[in-house]
């Protein structure tokens, strides 16, 4: 049996916990196994809940310090209206003691007070322990906060609970990925609530202009609009967004195109909400009105008369899709996000400053960006510093290497799935890492490596901003910037037929390319001296043997390589000033001695070297790069790192029989290398 997510309410008052568990747990508890934690009854669970739920602002410290690896939401909460009639009654100008526990909850209750309009009279805070003199009150407003009431005033007034706003339920939703028509069942349950405390209010006063406050006080807090009309088709009343967004007037004065929509409504088939038999609604119904995407839906509630009352209600998708990213960017903000900066790119070479230069630049563009360099030449770096210097930089930085999985992990990683897409997927399905970047960076590491028709699907992304999760038939929009990174020779690839070449000309908009360590010999010791001191707070110095033999070493893995060297020598060198040639790591002095000395007889190459000889023979007259050696050698069936084919080149030069150009232009065989080659055929 799938054990279901686990939702915790955290509260510090065990009433208001129980009521919010109760009002969660009335409309998805058959989905999610809902709990409670209050600081007054505190309790424990056998295991991680999946998410927290706070009470509000106030409550968060507590939750943090209970749940602190758990993802929160913290609710905002809304008056149901019950008793409002009592609080519109009160005499204009008269001091109410708001009454709560603790301070948070009592300044809430004031300021949804204040935000329904009911400002006729003035408020004065009060919970267990402050101080105040009671007796110039006669009224006491709180929300089923009675027990915490200290005096016996002469009006005391119970709200009740607040309860959750419907945007806090579509968060919860959303989070744990259940279908959003769950909010218009919470919604209508509330719609209950509104209409009968305004038929309250017209028999406790009797007069229908009562009614149209009261209403339009309840009403103007929901998020959404909100018309009502009677079963006849007379508009009654719409709310403030309704007003807002339809540009209404007392009059009702509709466009052409909201009286199509309230028609095409009025067609769409009504269903009895579970638990209410007095409220029927219709399902989700998307449609436009005056160039505006609309989630609308119908409610009939009927009337003790037998005169039903009509609800018309209309969300911008906009705002659900903006609600979505808001809460994706808060729960994956942790997670999913770039810590680096331009400013930890260190170095002061004319290339690479002229690289952070090119990349800041590019920051301020939306446009796709490629990396390019060798293996440990700080291209994830760059991308986290390019997106923390964006538009983008509050949302999520997605990063994954696309060298570390399989063809069918990569999609289901990348894209997500669907309920029952594969055996052994996760019941409600996953979300992939292009919906968890949405609106943020995703960057694609070893693109390269990307399998063929994993490339058909990243092309599809860029070209359309559109993803399928695996099993689904719904395309779902992705509004991100993509950075890929690659070590190897794209190009080179695109001839050979690898790697797709409109893939390759969507990925190469914006291309920068990274500098490996050996073409920038003095950074080498800054560098080496700038993080030793982070690691011990001390400055060291090198000798000049040490300097000299740093800067003639290849650097095979880079900046990654010559960070492991600065970690060594801040082990091995406490409370020494300076190092010495010989405190270098051994691996390192060894391949220094292993490259042939000028006037030295060259050794006969090595079947390695070549197999490396002939493939650049093929490939003339061009010169190309050790990314299509090994990549070459790969499709020979031969295995032979990065490294190792640096290496070999350089006994290759030193020998004469190849040449190695400057940065980027790659080696070619010489006259020496072809002539050896003719003897080795003969």
């Amino acid at each position: 049996m799938v054990q279901r997510p686990l939702l915790i309410v955290c509260t510090f008052n065990k009433r208001v916990n129980d009521y919010l568990c109760h009002s969660i747990a009335d409309v998805i508890g058959h989905l999610v196994e809902i709990r409670g934690y209050s600081q007054d009854e505190r309790c424990f669970f056998d295991r991680e809940p999946s998410l927290v739920v706070v009470s509000g602002k106030y409550a968060v410290e507590l939750a943090q310090s209970v749940f602190p690896d758990t993802p929160l939401v913290i609710a905002t909460r809304v008056l149901t209206g019950v008793n409002i009639e009592q609080v519109l009654a009160i005499p204009r100008g008269t001091r109410v003691l708001v009454v709560s526990h603790p301070a948070g909850p009592v300044q809430e209750t004031i300021d949804l007070l204040m935000q329904a309009g009911i400002d006729h009279i003035s408020y004065e805070g009060y919970w267990p322990g402050k101080d105040i003199d009671l007796d110039q009150f006669e009224y006491a407003i709180t929300p089923n906060m009675l027990y915490v009431c200290p005096h016996a005033f002469k009006h005391v007034i119970n709200l009740q609970q607040k309860a959750l706003s419907v945007r806090t339920f579509m968060e919860i939703l959303i989070f744990l990925g259940i279908d959003l028509h769950y909010a218009d069942i919470f919604e209508n349950r509330y719609f209950r609530i509104h209409i009968d405390t305004c038929r309250k209010v017209v028999q406790a006063l009797g007069r229908s202009e009562q009614l149209g406050r009261t209403q339009s006080l309840i009403l103007d807090q929901m998020e959404e609009a909100l018309i009502s009309t009677t079963a006849k088709g007379q508009f009654l009343f719409a709310n403030r967004q309704a007003k807002k967004i339809f540009g209404l007037d007392e009059h009702f004065r509709i466009s052409a195109e909201l009286r199509r929509a309230i028609e095409a409504l009025d067609k769409a088939q009504l269903q009895s909400t579970p638990g209410h038999r007095m409220t029927q609604c219709t399902q989700d119904v998307i449609l436009s009105v005056n160039e505006n995407h609309f989630f609308c839906y119908k409610a009939v509630i009927s009337a003790e008369s037998g005169l039903p009352e009509i609800f018309y209600s209309f969300r911008k998708i906009e705002q659900i899709q903006e609600m979505e990213r808001s809460l994706r960017s808060k729960l994956y903000s942790r997670e999913f996000s770039a810590k680096y900066t331009f400013h930890d790119i260190w170095g002061n070479s004319s290339k690479l400053l002229q690289n952070k230069a090119i990349a800041k630049m590019f920051a301020k563009t939306n446009q796709t960006i490629l990396l390019v360099g060798e293996s440990g030449t700080g291209k994830e770096l760059m991308a986290q510093a390019i997106h923390n210097a964006s538009p983008r930089a509050s949302a999520p930085f997605v990063a994954i290497n696309l060298a570390a999985f399989s063809r069918s992990l990569l999609e289901s990683e990348l894209f997500g799935y669907e309920e029952g897409a594969f055996t052994g997927a996760q019941k409600k399905g996953k979300i992939g890492l292009f919906e968890i970047a949405n609106h943020g960076t995703i960057f694609l590491d070893e693109i390269g490596d990307a399998p063929f028709d994993v490339q058909i699907l990243l092309l599809r992304v860029l070209e359309e901003r559109v993803i399928s999760r695996v099993g689904g038939i719904h395309q779902i929009p992705v509004d991100l910037r993509i950075i890929a990174a690659t070590n190897r020779p794209l190009q080179d690839m695109v001839r050979n037929g690898t790697f797709r070449t409109d893939l390759y000309y969507r990925l190469n908009v914006l291309s920068i390319h990274t500098q490996p360590v050996r073409t920038m010999p003095g950074e080498i010791v800054p560098f080496l001296q700038q993080y030793i001191h982070r690691l011990s707070g001390s400055v060291k110095e090198f000798s000049p043997q040490a300097v000299q033999l740093l800067q003639e070493y290849t650097w095979p893995g880079n900046f990654r390589e010559l960070r492991n060297v600065a970690e060594y020598l801040h082990c091995i060198s406490p409370g020494t000033k300076a190092i010495a040639a010989e405190q270098l790591p051994q691996y390192l002095l060894e391949d220094l001695n292993s490259v042939p000395c000028a006037g030295e007889e060259p050794a006969l190459p090595d079947p390695l070297s070549l197999h490396i000889l002939r493939l650049l023979q093929s490939a003339r007259p061009k010169c190309v790069g050790r990314g299509y050696l090994v990549a070459a050698l790969e499709q020979d069936g031969v295995a032979a790192t990065e490294r190792e084919v640096k290496q070999r080149l350089i006994q290759l030069q030193e020998q004469g029989l190849v040449r190695i150009g400057s940065t980027r232009q790659g080696t070619a065989i010489s006259s020496d290398g072809i002539e050896l080659l003719a003897l080795y055929s003969d």
